[in-house]
């Protein structure tokens, strides 16, 4: 990997655990103000976010470099479609276990979303 890579993958982390932090931290608070099953339905909401992104940066940032542009075009939309794919599968099974509240699941969902795209803010 060279240093390129190496510093998009740097800062992608710092987003991915910044977003992990925000979601586990308004996950804790569901808890303290509600109930269990608040913070078990932030939690699950807010890593269907969480993880496919953070899969998402890996896969992106194995190869990057002007030489190889195309590829890393291609492997954009690639990963953009697994993110997608895995963000919905993992909301889905959570509202089919019937498990989860499914208003909490969303907005476990929408804070982590938020919290990444606010991330870049506070890491510069």
């Amino acid at each position: 990997m060279n240093k390129l890579a190496m510093k998009g993958l740097k800062t992608a982390l710092k987003i991915v655990t910044m977003q992990l932090a925000i979601t586990v931290f308004v996950a804790l608070l569901g808890w303290i103000f509600k109930d269990i099953k608040t913070f078990q339905s932030l939690l699950v909401g807010g890593l269907a976010a969480v993880v496919p992104n953070a899969l998402l940066a890996f896969f992106l940032f194995s190869t990057s470099g002007a030489s190889k542009v195309q590829t890393v075009v291609k492997r954009f939309y690639r990963g953009t479609t697994i993110k997608l794919f895995l963000s919905s599968s993992f909301l889905a099974i959570a509202m089919k276990s019937e498990v989860f509240l499914i208003p909490w699941l969303f907005v476990g969902f929408v804070i982590a979303l938020m919290a990444h795209i606010l991330t870049p803010v506070s890491i510069t």
